[in-house]
């Protein structure tokens, strides 16, 4: 839990959401750091009850917690990769993430495998969310494409990728 994630971002536009639509979601948060105490003093009191702050958790048991959700957000306002967007694509969850994730211009597709925000924008992340609550049928559809595009990143079609950059790059000093 640190300023870089945006994980304050999220839990102000969390508190809007959740005042519009009460018992119809839910936060979880992992992840522990010097700013919980701060994080947790954002939460309103009427929306304390619909977000959880897990804590660490350990790798081996992040899985457990993809499960259970069904939407993935990582608000990140600078993200050199973001490998936990690899990891929610490939367990079948939409991402809203920032535009500031390394990985969104590969794995997010708008309105296809996730939503892309802009960096610090809580509006742009409470209407990212609302979309999803007005449009359940999207997280459905989102997953199965983000699925089948995670199964896509197969270790071949990485050497591909890999030889392609290099046969570029070796062109380019010809």
């Amino acid at each position: 839990l640190i300023y870089r994630k945006g994980v304050d971002i999220l839990i102000k536009a969390f508190n809007k959401i959740a005042i519009e639509f009460p018992n119809r979601v839910h936060l979880t948060i992992l992840g522990d750091g010097k700013m919980k105490s701060l994080l947790k003093a954002q939460v309103k009191p009427n929306t304390k009850d619909y977000i959880n702050f897990v804590g660490k958790v350990e790798w081996s048991n992040i899985i457990s917690y993809y499960a259970q959700a069904d939407i993935f957000v990582l608000p990140s306002r600078h993200d050199g990769w973001g490998l936990v967007v690899n990891e929610a694509i490939a367990t079948g969850m939409p991402v809203i993430a920032s535009d500031k994730v390394g990985a969104v211009p590969d794995l997010i597709r708008n309105k296809e495998t996730g939503l892309v925000i802009k960096t610090n924008s809580v509006e742009s992340l409470y209407w990212a969310m609302k979309y999803f609550i007005i449009k359940p049928d999207e997280i459905n559809r989102m997953g199965k494409n983000a699925k089948r595009l995670a199964k896509s990143f197969t270790h071949k079609e990485g050497v591909k990728l890999l030889y392609r950059y290099l046969k570029e790059v070796v062109n380019e000093q010809d």
